[in-house]
């Protein structure tokens, strides 16, 4: 049915949507001075999808996981959120009505929480280069123990361990949690950003090989 619906109306309906994310950003974007969306001609041509709406938290001096809370509170949900950006994705089952209510619940919320502007803050995904101990194999059969937090900092992961968003591992089995590691998943954490795959889930603790 979806193939056939992109066959027969495909180019209307795109068409539609696309319409309808740009007089959002523009509704939204009314309400502030600086230029808080991302748009397909910040990249080369063809590396950003124009029916992803991002809004760059950190230049309205916000964190994109408050926001995030507080539309679950209006039963709206994002495609994701960190610290710096909010991500939400529009689908061609969306209308214009739509659309019209994320604005209404979105801009009072954000200007609530708005504060001074602060620059993007490189994701701990993309900023550690691991350092691979043994293979994953290894620790994965590995015998393991349990280590205080500050006493994991040079030993070798029994976990993979993974912040969301984006949900790409920091450390997986094998690496050695080092110190940049470990208090970078605890500040991760405590900007409310879920961490996946931790047997202690609190990161109190570690798990590692012994």
């Amino acid at each position: 049915r979806s193939r056939a619906l992109l066959q027969t109306r495909g180019e209307q309906l795109t068409g539609e949507l696309l319409k309808y994310v740009q007089d959002f950003k523009n509704s939204v974007q009314s309400h502030f001075e600086t230029p808080i969306f991302l748009n397909p001609s910040d990249f080369v041509p063809g590396r950003f999808d124009p029916v992803k709406i991002v809004l760059r938290a950190n230049l309205l001096g916000l964190s994109g996981v408050d926001v995030e809370k507080q539309l679950q509170k209006a039963n709206i949900r994002v495609e994701m959120a960190d610290r710096d950006t909010i991500v939400f994705l529009a689908t061609l089952a969306d209308n214009a009505a739509d659309f019209e209510a994320l604005a209404d619940a979105l801009i009072p919320i954000v200007k609530s929480l708005q504060g001074a502007p602060r620059p993007t803050q490189t994701s701990l995904s993309w900023s550690i280069v691991p350092t691979v101990a043994v293979s994953m194999r290894d620790a994965y059969f590995a015998d393991t123990e349990y280590v205080s937090a500050q006493s994991a900092i040079g030993r070798v992961s029994a976990d993979l361990i993974a912040p969301y968003p984006p949900g790409v591992a920091v450390v997986a089995p094998g690496e050695v949690l080092t110190e940049a590691i470990v208090s970078g998943l605890s500040a991760t954490q405590k900007a409310g950003v879920r961490i996946a795959y931790a047997s202690d889930p609190t990161l109190a603790t570690y798990r590692v090989i012994k």
